[in-house]
């Protein structure tokens, strides 16, 4: 209890601070509706470049219009705000978009003082960029744009946007200080992988609040990634109040984590029909430290086995991406208030040289019951360097390969009709110190 206040405190002091404040009152320009040429992002990058020369200020997409758009670059001082009923769809002809790297529909490089903002619409169309769309998970196409991608950029707001139908990652932010993002839906098909929700990467003073995300791949995942090694950590992290909804994690840290991850909080978010619940993947050479959920719902249920996942409702790993790669520590993360139903249990495990120190589960209630045909009985260690999928009895809490463990007033039950896979409550190997308090729960079988 007393490191999860600290972390709280730690994270309004610095957090609430950098918050990003609206763009200082300026012009306002709106831009022409669409005179029916094939692209409309000359129209709406004149209107930004405007408004920026002007010393900043907002430039209005108007109710009712259509924009069909190719790549869009924000300017500092600028809000770029949808009116409501206004959509802002990706253009799909190739021939408008950068040849070589990631494109995104809207971006913005070393701005300050930016915000993109609704009630309106962006579309990107991702299933129009499918090479070929399956019952359980889409193949990408040769080239698909992100929505919004912001680098290094300072005091950044979203706010009241809807997007849809990403077909890559929706919202990343990149070595950006001073961000809030808050009441965004996000509406992605979810059988399309990587068209994440939300993705934080190298950043610091960041709050994601209010959203409401379903997505083909992690709804909000904080990232360090190797193209940006040199953006440095990513810390003073906020997540509170979120719907969500993933075939994959809808709220994890990781697999890319180059960099070190510190001083993050997710908090009272509901999450339903997912793959996973709450996950820290380290594959990388960084290190996780003083990490809290707190005051969750939880379902997860398995999915057609392409997508990482076996319906854990909390998962923490630590494993080398490669045979040779180096690897960092997990330390200091805990779970309070926990409330799951899941077809699998808590899975907890790291290997020789990195082994997770100072997990705490605390008030974590899994209820363990069956409801799709997709077969249970797995452990999921993907991605790594052994082997991904093990078989393995399902366990309301398996922990493994970790030093410092406690499970304080948690509690197993087992629903539905028993399965082959079905074992233990608690599932036990090589932990150096365990500390179990008021654990409620029976072996199944």
């Amino acid at each position: 209890m007393i490191f999860h206040l600290l972390c709280m405190l730690l994270l309004l002091a610095s957090v609430g601070g950098c918050a990003a404040q609206p763009p200082a009152a300026g012009v306002t320009i709106q831009v022409p509706p669409p005179s029916g040429a094939d692209d409309d992002a000359p129209s709406i990058q004149d209107a930004i470049d405007r408004c920026h020369a002007a010393g900043g200020g907002r430039v209005v997409l108007p109710a009712g219009a259509v924009f069909t758009s190719g790549p869009l670059r924000l300017r500092s001082g600028v809000e770029l705000h949808l009116a409501k009923t206004a959509l802002l769809r990706v253009n799909l002809d190739r021939s408008v978009w950068p040849a070589k790297g990631r494109s995104y529909l809207v971006s913005a490089e070393d701005a300050e003082n930016i915000a993109i903002t609704g009630p309106g619409t962006i579309d990107g169309q991702g299933r129009q960029l499918m090479a070929k769309l399956g019952d359980h998970i889409h193949k990408p196409g040769p080239w698909r744009p992100g929505i919004v991608g912001l680098l290094r950029c300072r005091q950044v707001r979203m706010q009241d946007l809807v997007i849809r139908d990403g077909p890559h990652w929706t919202v990343h932010f990149i070595g950006c200080d001073g961000v809030l993002a808050e009441r965004l839906t996000i509406r992605n098909d979810r059988r399309i992988p990587n068209c994440d929700g939300i993705d934080p990467d190298h950043c610091r003073n960041v709050v994601i609040r209010n959203c409401d995300i379903e997505a083909g791949d992690d709804c909000i995942v904080i990232k360090n990634t190797r193209p940006y090694a040199d953006l440095g950590p990513t810390e003073n992290i906020r997540v509170e109040n979120c719907d969500l909804k993933s075939t994959s994690a809808a709220l994890k840290i990781g697999t890319e984590s180059v960099s070190d991850f510190r001083n993050i909080v997710f908090d009272r978010c509901r999450i339903r029909d997912s793959s996973r619940g709450l996950v820290i993947q380290l594959r990388d050479e960084g290190t996780v430290e003083n990490v809290v959920f707190s005051n969750m719902t939880v379902e997860t249920r398995l999915f057609y086995e392409a997508w990482w996942g076996r319906a854990e409702p909390i998962h923490v790993s630590a494993f080398a991406r490669k045979a040779d790669g180096k690897l960092g520590q997990i330390r200091n993360v805990r779970f309070e208030n926990i409330e799951a139903r899941s077809e699998n249990g808590v899975y907890l495990s790291g290997c020789d040289g990195s082994r997770p120190e100072g997990i705490a589960f605390d008030r974590v209630r899994v209820r363990i019951d069956k409801w799709t045909d997709w077969p249970g009985g797995q452990h999921d260690r993907r991605p790594c360097a052994m082997e991904g999928l093990v078989p393995h009895p399902t366990a309301g809490f398996y922990c493994a390969q970790a030093e410092i463990v406690s499970l304080r007033n948690c509690r197993v039950c087992w629903a539905g009709r028993p399965q082959q896979h079905d074992g233990a409550a608690l599932d036990v190997a090589a932990i150096g110190r365990l500390t179990v308090e008021g654990f409620e729960g029976n072996a199944r079988r």
